[in-house]
């Protein structure tokens, strides 16, 4: 590596994962507190259902959470390099 490489951070070291554990640690609990009312309240079989589609909608609004996380980071990379 030259030393102009080790001056500018690669992208993994970019990304606001500050940001993305914050959001993942809310849908976590979220997750946690929807999947254990529907085991408590629903019947079985419903509840294997419920379970899911809870689970179905946690990881799609994870992987949208990284997204946004990525977003911001080409965003803030777009300013560093009009400011140069």
């Amino acid at each position: 590596m030259s030393a102009d490489s080790s001056a500018q951070p690669t992208m993994f070291e970019e990304i606001a994962w500050e940001r993305f554990l914050r959001i993942v640690t809310v849908i976590a609990a979220v997750t946690a507190t929807f999947v254990f009312t529907a085991t408590t309240v629903l019947p079985p079989a419903l509840s294997t259902i419920a379970v899911g589609a809870i689970g179905s909608i946690a990881v799609v609004t994870a992987i949208i959470a990284f997204l946004i996380g990525a977003a911001s980071t080409f965003e803030h990379a777009e300013e560093r390099s009009r400011e140069k």
